[in-house]
């Protein structure tokens, strides 16, 4: 029994982590930190481009009614013409509001190259699109689609 009180004596003087313990808690947190968080900046790089190719979408959708009802893109743009920014003002349908997401703004599309069957279509990121705390993150991401539905871009 004396054995039992003197292991459990001991036990009660150890208070404490040593340096050498938190030094490695440090390591491993620094290690997982390092990996984990370009995988996060990949995952919200790939939402953002996910807004932007909405958005294309939905502005593609209403150029392919302006073609329905016009049989031609270039119907209330003219040839050659070049929309920007606020694309959607241009085009009957669409609300402006519709593009203004948590990345970009309706600011941020632009129609090109317009003939009367092909048009362009860019989405691009500038320091003041996007709502909130994520202004700017968009900033320089550009992504494209023609009137197939062709995407370039990240």
């Amino acid at each position: 029994m004396r054995w039992f009180r003197k292991m459990v004596g001991k036990s009660k003087n150890i208070h404490a982590f040593t340096l050498v313990e938190l030094m490695i808690v440090l390591v491993i947190v620094g290690i997982l930190a390092a990996v984990a968080i370009p995988i996060y900046r990949g995952y919200v790089k790939r939402a953002m481009a996910s807004e932007a190719r909405a958005g294309l979408g939905t502005v593609r959708t209403g150029l392919r009614v302006v073609m329905a009802e016009t049989n031609s893109y270039d119907g209330i743009f003219g040839t050659g013409a070049t929309i920007a920014p606020g694309v959607a003002d241009n085009i009957p349908g669409i609300d402006p509001l519709d593009l203004d997401g948590t990345y970009f703004d309706h600011v941020d599309y632009e129609i090109s190259n317009v003939d009367d069957a092909t048009f362009l279509l860019t989405c691009t990121g500038i320091p003041s699109s996007g709502q909130g705390d994520h202004e700017g993150d968009a900033n320089g991401i550009s992504i494209t689609m023609d009137e197939n539905g062709n995407i370039t871009g990240p």
